[in-house]
């Protein structure tokens, strides 16, 4: 694709919401008073250069006239030259080299004065000229006397601009995969004043930051205006850093990255309207199409408020941002939970001072987290797995033809095609019968396990930016052709094998893929695994002639009937045909069918450039199609292609990498989970500029088995201090829990509100450690891409910093950041649970045989899952905070790896000296931390233990929980490593001589 047809591409693409929101007047940006100054001194200095660059090699040559006129070569020297073979005269050499600079200042002088003329032209007129590349700083002269002089000195430059535009929304990008978007009504006035932002990433220039942004690289300076808090840097506009975040003018919109313009494109959009209210369509067009169905309205009902509730606040709010995600919560849900899933089956392979491996790409899981709904998701999948529950005792025929779920901002509506007024409680009826509704204060009932979901084919078509989503049951609609343009079509096929892949309500469904390339392919394999099967259109037509052979009992009444079994596995057949001669049809009238085609069979959807879906048979307006383009489900692929890579059966790659070196100075020789390394390896290993602590006196390096040590044993001085005011409520010293459920001990006043949300600010900035976080850092960290104004976060920290209170020293433990480096940082002396637990293990290893004591100190650290339940929202309304840990050294996973490993140690120790009650204390430890139970290595010791005290039947139970738990039949079926030392410690259980 040329740079042309992108930018029209990218221009039919920013366009998509128009209809949403109601654009606000374009205003011309008004520089201040600073920014004027700044540009008459720019002007002025520019004017200077160019004067002295254009009329200065003149002027001096006639000033020097008389000096230099004697050496100029006579008619004699030239006469010389010619007749006579021997050397030139010097003269003539000098006069030479003088006329080849004469020519090149000329061409360089009058290509300044043009570009300069160009650009005033581009400014003012909007007249673009072809313009040679100059040098950088004559194109720096060029720019600021051009940018200056038309708009007059120390005057602001106006342009008539269309109102601010919003990013195209479909799903993943391939360099900002982005977060969801929410509300803007409670945005700080500071954020709305622009319409959007630019972080600047390395190697990028104004100059083509504002081609990027603005579609012309002429208007830099006004970019440059926009920002004068940058003006201080000498260099500045010609030289910007990476971190950096620009305002924008109002009508700037995202043409895409290019070469020298990669950063990340923020945008916030004018408030929105409320969602809008579909009605119901007179009449259906195409009668022969597909049998008439009743249309509903899926506008929201009042729905019961929850009670006590309160106003959000506006920095614990789901703010805008700027991509594809932001009408995908529901998908990054799944996807998110499916990611942890997988890393759950991993850690069974993981090996003793080891970790899971780290994503590849963590910025794409953080934004994935961002954007992820899992309220929605555990509140519709409960839901459809009460369904089969609450409708067991209605007869058959009164059963709801469901075929659709309007999912909105405080409540879930099934959409029928018939009236039913007789909804079973929690739902209720609205008053034409075609809507149940589930509030959100509803209670379901408790499920048991192993319930079916009512609608196992449901799957997101179209979202609205505010967060509503509307899915359809596809095994009920049969055929579903998707028309319109095609690289949304394409997309959106994409996304609904994605969705399927990888929902929780899909169960066993058997998803049939038709016609996508080879590379779409492998990667929609990638995420859904055994549910996705890639086929021709001859093997997609067997698959569905067998499904049509099995009998035609009504799906919804078996599901019904048996909650727990229900009817045979549905069958979903997507297929993208590439014209209109090679259009799949339906394949009988139980198999959903979505058709990428050209031309309509029984259901319709067309979907516009703009990405807005149109229904002839659902009225839904305000709706814009969900979709997956190929680049965002490559990102995607890799993510998880990282985890499953590692999964039972391949023998390519180990499932975990060794655990890196720590960074901190106080932990030199030991690795970031406080074990020690052995001696070789400690100089080897240099401090990685990423913090993940504070300060605290330093350790050894060793293995687990006893080695040569590089420093003396015991030399933490300070942590038997530290430790005892860890554990005295009197202390004056900030405490900050991570070993379990997040908790921070603060001498002031908490906040009235969002305490958890200032609890994650202190735990970012101690995971920092000295490094701290600048302004940028932490919008990126606590809003991923998403635009914060400067005074939402200093409020945000004045109101911890007042929490925290004061030190000994009577320094606050949040000081402002008003150093050099503007970065926020906790004062030294804080005591973080997690470099506690580090210290004490460190000293342990250090110790030896002796330093059991202080590997149960560090294990009574541990109060539980670390971080349990922090990343949860508290509703769809907020944002999903925690959303940096996958860039960190304290992912919940990592710690329990840590504790595991912790405790294996202490569990060695306690067994060489017959210590039972204190190896079983240490087990319970370790899956206090790890309640999923994934790793083995605690189940291993707890057989140890067992076997050691000769309860043979304790071992056999433990032995069948294990295969139990990890889904196998016999424990042959084990890992490889967990088998073995099976074997190895008891032959006779197993029967193995």
């Amino acid at each position: 694709m040329s740079d042309q047809e992108g930018d029209r591409d990218a221009d039919r693409r920013i366009t998509r919401l128009d209809s949403v929101w109601e654009p606000a007047p374009a205003t011309p940006p008004q520089p201040s008073l600073r920014a004027r100054a700044g540009r008459t001194v720019r002007f002025f200095w520019s004017l200077l250069g160019v004067l002295a660059f254009v009329g200065g090699p003149p002027a001096a040559a006639m000033l020097t006239y008389q000096w230099w006129r004697t050496y100029l070569p006579t008619a004699a020297d030239l006469e010389t030259l010619l007749n006579d073979s021997g050397q030139a005269p010097v003269s003539l050499i000098v006069t030479g080299a003088a006329g080849v600079l004469a020519v090149l200042w000329l061409v360089l002088a009058a290509t300044l004065l043009y570009v300069t003329a160009a650009e005033i032209l581009a400014v003012t007129a909007g007249i673009r000229l072809p313009r040679p590349r100059l040098p950088g700083p004559l194109r720096t002269l060029a720019a600021g006397l051009a940018g200056t002089a038309a708009a007059g000195v120390g005057g602001s430059v106006a342009f008539a601009s269309p109102p601010a535009a919003v990013s195209h929304i479909d799903a993943v990008p391939a360099a900002q995969p982005a977060a969801r978007l929410g509300t803007t009504a409670s945005l700080p006035q500071e954020a709305a004043a622009a319409a959007s932002r630019y972080r600047v990433a390395d190697g990028d220039w104004m100059w083509h930051i504002s081609a990027r942004t603005l579609g012309t690289a002429d208007r830099y300076l006004e970019i440059a205006d926009l920002n004068p808090q940058y003006a201080t840097d000498p260099d500045f506009p010609d030289v910007i850093a990476p971190g950096w975040t620009l305002n924008l003018p109002t009508e700037a919109h995202d043409r895409g990255p290019r070469p020298h313009a990669r950063g990340t494109y923020l945008t916030a959009p004018p408030p929105p309207k409320r969602a809008p209210s579909p009605t119901a369509r007179p009449e259906r067009p195409e009668a022969d199409a597909a049998p008439a169905l009743p249309t509903p309205d899926i506008t929201e009902a009042p729905t019961r408020s929850a009670p006590d509730s309160e106003e959000p606040d506006p920095l614990d709010l789901a703010l805008p941002v700027t991509a594809a995600l932001a009408t995908s919560g529901l998908l990054a849900a799944l996807l998110a939970g499916r990611l942890h899933r997988q890393r759950t089956r991993a850690r069974q392979h993981r090996r003793l001072h080891h970790r899971l491996t780290a994503a590849p790409e963590p910025h794409t899981e953080t934004t994935v987290r961002a954007a992820a709904r899992p309220a929605d998701v555990a509140r519709l999948d409960h839901a459809l797995r009460a369904l089969p529950l609450l409708l067991r005792d209605t007869p058959a025929d009164r059963l709801p033809d469901i075929i659709a779920v309007w999912i909105g901002q405080d409540s879930l509506h099934l959409i029928l095609t018939a009236p039913a007024v007789d909804a079973p409680l929690p739902f209720l009826a609205d008053t034409t019968g075609r809507r149940w509704v589930l509030d959100a204060d509803a209670t379901l009932p408790t499920l048991t396990g192993g319930e079916v979901a009512l609608l196992p084919t449901l799957v997101t078509i179209a979202s609205h930016p505010e967060g509503h989503h509307l899915l359809v049951d596809l095994e009920r609609i049969g055929v579903l052709s998707i028309t319109g343009d095609s690289r949304q079509t394409t997309n959106m096929l994409r996304y609904l094998a994605t969705e399927l892949a990888t929902s929780t309500w899909c169960d066993d469904t058997d998803i049939a893929v038709v016609g996508l390339n080879p590379t779409d392919a492998e990667h929609l394999t990638t995420l859904g695994g055994h549910r996705i099967r890639i086929t021709t259109p001859a093997q997609a037509a067997v698959l569905a002639h067998r499904w049509d052979a099995l009998p035609s009992n009504s799906p919804l009444a078996s599901r019904i009937r048996d909650a727990h079994h229900g009817p045979p596995t549905p069958l979903v057949i997507l297929t993208a045909t590439p014209d209109d001669s090679n259009t799949i049809s339906g394949y009988g009238s139980g198999s959903p069918e979505v058709a990428a085609a050209r031309t309509e069979s029984r259901f319709g959807l067309r979907i516009d450039a703009d990405g807005v879906v149109v229904l002839d048979w659902l009225d839904a307006t305000g709706l814009y199609a969900t979709g997956l383009p190929a680049d965002q489900l490559a990102n995607l692929a890799r993510l998880f292609r990282s985890v499953q890579s590692r999964q039972p059966g391949t023998r390519t790659t180990p499932a975990d990498e060794p655990v890196p070196p720590a960074t901190e100075e106080w932990a030199h020789g030991t690795d970031v989970h406080g074990h020690l390394l052995p001696t070789a390896d400690t100089t080897a290993a240099e401090p990685d500029p990423k913090p993940t602590g504070d300060v605290a006196p330093g350790s050894v390096p060793a293995d687990e088995v006893p080695a040569p040590r590089s420093r003396k044993p015991h030399d933490d001085a300070t942590l038997d201090a530290d430790l005892a005011d860890w554990h005295d409520p009197a202390t004056g010293r900030l405490r900050i829990a991570i070993l379990g459920p997040v908790d921070v001990q603060a001498a002031g006043p908490p906040p009235d509100e969002r305490l958890r949300f200032h609890r994650e600010i202190v735990v970012y900035l101690a995971a920092r450690g000295r490094h701290g976080a600048t302004g940028e850092q932490l919008d990126a960290a606590l809003w991923p891409e998403t635009i914060v104004s400067p005074r939402s976060r200093r409020v945000a920290m004045s109101r911890t910093r007042r929490w925290l209170s004061e030190a000994t020293d009577g320094e606050p433990w949040l000081p402002p950041n008003n150093s050099v480096d503007r970065t926020y940082r906790l004062h030294d002396g804080y005591l973080l649970d997690w470099h506690l637990f580090r210290r004490l293990r460190t000293r342990a290893e250090t110790a030896g045989p002796d330093g059991a004591a202080d590997l149960r100190r560090a294990l009574e650290l541990v109060r539980g899952q670390p971080l349990a339940g922090a990343d949860l929202a508290y509703s769809t309304r907020y944002r999903t905070p925690y959303a940096w840990l996958p860039d960190s050294d304290i992912q919940p996973h990592h710690l329990v790896s840590a504790i595991i490993d912790t405790a294996h140690q202490y569990v060695r120790l306690c067994l060489d000296a017959d210590d039972l009650v204190g190896a079983r204390w240490a087990v319970d430890i370790a899956w206090q931390a790890d309640q999923e139970r994934a790793d083995d290595h605690p189940w291993l010791d707890a057989i140890r233990i067992a076997h050691r005290a000769g309860h043979r039947a304790e071992v056999r139970t433990l032995l069948d929980d294990l295969v139990q738990a990890r889904e196998a039949e016999v424990p042959e079926d084990l890992t490889a490593a967990t088998y073995r030392e099976i074997i190895t410690l008891m032959p006779d259980i197993l029967q193995v001589e």
